[in-house]
């Protein structure tokens, strides 16, 4: 299924998928205009159909959030409009360059460059979730930020990175060789 909010693209399996992404997006617009309006800069919102994990990936340079359909079914409203909200932080990030580097792909940083860069995003999306009094979510992120979601634990060692799941770079590698058209 596909609908369009405003100037994104939300690609999913179900309705259900659909409206809960939209319902976080409101969210977003009326509790922090700035995030809202950020992530109106967002092209596509894609939900793969994977059941395994709830691994997300934001492709700043081409404005396109992938995510897993777990987080989107799973999570309540709160939560997944301050997810949005750490996706939003990451793409102004993107934009000023706050970071130098973070431009380069996941495995081409720095732990350090990974560790600032999930840092100010996990503050930003905790201070969203206090805000809207989510005393639970904000348990739930605070250990899940604890664990370091950012660090890619591989057979050959640890590597310092995003989760690189195939699937979000198989889709990427798709969408820029045009085998993928949404507009």
């Amino acid at each position: 299924m596909e609908k369009k909010y405003k100037n994104i693209i939300i690609k999913a399996n179900t309705e259900k998928e659909i409206g809960n992404i939209i319902k976080a997006l409101k969210l977003v617009e009326r509790e922090s205009k700035p995030y809202g309006k950020k992530l109106q800069t967002l092209r596509i919102i894609l939900v793969l159909q994977n059941n395994k994990d709830y691994d997300n990936e934001l492709l700043a340079e081409y404005s396109i959030w992938i995510c897993n359909k777990k987080t989107i079914l799973e999570s309540s409203t709160k939560y997944l409009a301050s997810l949005l909200v750490h996706e939003a932080r990451h793409l102004m990030q993107y934009d000023t360059k706050k970071f130098a580097g973070y431009g380069k792909k996941p495995d081409k940083r720095s732990k350090e460059l990974d560790e600032q860069i999930e840092t100010d995003a996990y503050k930003t999306q905790r201070n969203f979730l206090k805000k809207l009094k989510a005393e639970r979510e904000v348990e739930w992120l605070d250990k899940q930020f604890n664990e370091k979601w950012w660090v890619n634990k591989t057979k050959k060692g640890i590597t310092y990175s995003f989760p690189l799941d195939k699937t979000f770079y198989n889709f990427l590698n798709d969408y820029k060789n045009s085998k993928i058209e949404y507009y």
